[in-house]
């Protein structure tokens, strides 16, 4: 005769215990990854904003060393490297007038080319380094821009740092992408989800994205500068909510769809 008993106990499942403790345990696993991610994130925000600190300082001492700004001051004087600029076109040499452009006039913030790209090799010249890296300084040769050859990748996602002038004023900006256009030609991405910009700003600033020293902006193929996208109630597909008093981040997006501006801040 077959063992019944002995086949009975083989056909035994799972008890309700045995089961709800499996799904406490499924759940601190994914409450831990949740966790985990959160953490990186944070992390990676905080690293951006200690790089724009970096690039901060890296500036300021610049100046207390030279006198100018890093690709806009005359280059080759100190041994500066750097082959785009649009002053001799030899060594990376700036016309000295304070502000950070791609060619002779403050409207030409398009291109990753003259001052605007002599800016990184400047702070990254062999001997007399203030920030990491090295960047060529050349315009992006013959090819496109590439982060991290001819500007600094970004901590946070898979974007570079850019620099720019404009009113008088200079820029960092956030949210530079790899081009796919002609030599030079400038690049931003969305890069930032709204909490997250909201979180830099906050950090550094006021925390509206259209005021003070940290400034949300637009994604756009060619112009760096661009207006940030906009919506006056909640919308989760543009970056800034303007029917608040102050404004606001659109809180409720999920998706990247902002780009930061930051001013370049000299003493």
């Amino acid at each position: 005769m077959p063992n019944i008993t002995k086949n009975r106990k083989m056909q035994k499942g799972f008890t309700l215990v045995e089961l709800a403790i499996v799904l406490v345990i499924i759940g601190l696993i994914v409450s831990s990854v949740l966790v985990g991610q959160d953490l990186i994130k944070a992390a990676q925000l905080r690293a951006t904003v200690r790089q724009l600190n970096e690039y901060q300082v890296a500036v300021n001492t610049f100046i207390g060393k030279y006198n100018g700004i890093p690709g806009d001051i005359n280059g080759g004087t100190f041994g500066l490297t750097g082959t785009a600029g649009y002053q001799d076109g030899t060594d990376g040499d700036g016309d000295g007038n304070g502000i950070v452009t791609s060619g002779a006039s403050a409207s030409l913030v398009t291109t990753n080319t003259g001052e605007m790209s002599t800016f990184w090799s400047h702070l990254t010249s062999p001997g007399k380094e203030l920030i990491s890296g090295s960047y060529p300084g050349n315009g992006c040769g013959a090819s496109t821009c590439l982060v991290g050859r001819d500007m600094p990748a970004m901590k946070f996602g898979a974007n570079g740092w850019g620099v720019f002038g404009a009113s008088g004023i200079n820029y960092f900006v956030a949210g530079m992408a790899a081009t796919g256009g002609a030599s030079a030609v400038t690049t931003t991405t969305a890069t930032f989800i709204p909490t997250d910009a909201y979180n830099i700003d906050n950090k550094i600033d006021d925390g509206v994205p259209t005021a003070g020293e940290v400034v949300s902006r637009g994604a756009h193929a060619t112009v760096i500068d661009t207006a940030a996208t906009t919506a006056a109630g909640a919308d989760a597909t543009v970056c800034n909510r303007t029917g608040t008093t102050p404004h606001q981040y659109q809180y409720t997006a999920n998706t990247a769809i902002c780009v930061l501006r930051f001013t370049m801040q000299t003493f």
